[in-house]
């Protein structure tokens, strides 16, 4: 789940860095945003989106990514325009802060 916050130099820089690490036209990860639908409500919005995120890994659900239209074509990542019903083992979140404070939590089914 990316930090998704709007803005274009962030927005830029997040897709930079997946297609950085995952290759030029990654299959996976699969990328989604919960800020359309909690909006960004600062200091709580990394937790907040951790809890959807884990109810969405524990429902094996994508949800799609809201009012995303203009993706800047250098970064073909595979947002996700549409839910979809997969099977998850893990997922991600990114976390871009005020400051240049950046995080990444894994989140892990276990058994």
């Amino acid at each position: 789940m990316s930090h998704g916050v709007g803005s274009q130099p962030i927005d830029f820089y997040e897709a930079k860095a997946i297609t950085d690490t995952f290759g030029k036209n990654p299959k996976k990860p699969l990328i989604t945003t919960f800020k359309p639908y909690v909006g960004h409500n600062l200091g709580s919005s990394a937790l907040l989106e951790s809890v959807v995120l884990l109810l969405a890994l524990k429902n094996n659900i994508i949800p799609q990514s809201l009012n995303c239209d203009n993706v800047d074509s250098k970064f073909n990542i595979s947002l996700v325009r549409e839910k979809k019903e997969i099977e998850l083992k893990l997922a991600m979140k990114i976390c871009c802060a005020f400051a240049g404070y950046n995080a990444a939590a894994i989140f892990k089914k276990v058994n």
